[in-house]
């Protein structure tokens, strides 16, 4: 344990180190302790409810069954997982090539899901579920592709740097509560914001040491990231597989 808190702690001081460290045989099993712990702390809060204390008609959440927080915790490791592929798909393909042409395909290919989803919901668009899910099954193809051509070494070396940003994660969930129990929503929000760029800055940082990229490279692949392994629960929810009170925690989570 005590290799993890400094496996930790190199993340939230020194990003460079950090990226040095996941090039370390143990760098894996040390980002899935970190990520556990930020698991765990991510479910609590969520049955903390840090919202009820700023907006009053904010729906209670601590009131629901043990199935329905099993149902949410089922998807902290998928997304964890997802949060990895993508990471590492989008920073292989920025890794080389013009960066305004690079991060234009992988705008388009992440705007994909985006835009079935507006049209499988959309009464006036009338796509059917055949198509939709058509539509979802090219779009992975690329994605299938890249995962392929990208090597063991990298697979490892990223997923241990992106299992261990979740020490990040779990010290802005810590701030957050306190946020929450000032009663300040604007502080809320301005904590939110806050651990999203101290994210990016550790992920711009930290990968650009570990890939030899520069960090507009590295930040774009992470924000990709982000987006796509937000947009899934959502794509899980419209093909019926998700209930709207656990896509709401996932995506709160």
């Amino acid at each position: 344990m005590k290799d993890a808190l400094n496996f930790a702690a190199l993340f939230l001081r020194r990003p460079s180190q950090a990226a040095d460290a996941c090039r370390r045989p143990n760098a894996v099993r040390l980002g899935l302790i970190i990520y556990a712990v930020s698991a765990v702390v991510s479910l609590a809060t969520s049955w903390f409810d840090p919202l009820r204390y700023v907006d009053p008609n904010a729906p209670a959440l601590a009131g629901h069954s043990l199935g329905f927080w099993a149902s949410v915790a089922l998807w902290e490791p998928v997304l964890a997982a997802l949060g990895i592929w993508f990471g590492v798909l989008a920073l292989d393909w920025l890794q080389e090539g013009w960066l305004p042409f690079k991060a234009a395909v992988a705008a388009l290919w992440t705007a994909v899901p985006v835009t079935l989803a507006l049209s499988y919901s959309s009464p006036r668009m009338h796509m059917g579920r055949g198509p939709f899910i058509a539509g979802l099954a090219l779009w992975l193809v690329p994605g299938l592709v890249l995962t392929r051509r990208t090597s063991a070494r990298a697979w490892r070396e990223v997923g241990a740097f992106l299992l261990g940003l979740n020490a990040v994660q779990a010290v802005g969930l810590a701030v957050t509560l306190v946020a929450a129990l000032a009663r300040s929503e604007d502080l809320l929000k301005t904590v939110d914001i806050a651990v999203l760029l101290w994210l990016l800055a550790v992920s711009g940082l930290g990968l650009r040491r570990l890939r030899g990229i520069s960090t507009a490279r590295a930040v774009f692949a992470v924000l990709f990231s982000l987006v796509l392994s937000t947009a899934v629960p959502v794509l899980a929810y419209l093909l019926g597989l998700v209930p709207m009170p656990v896509l709401k925690v996932v995506l709160y989570v």
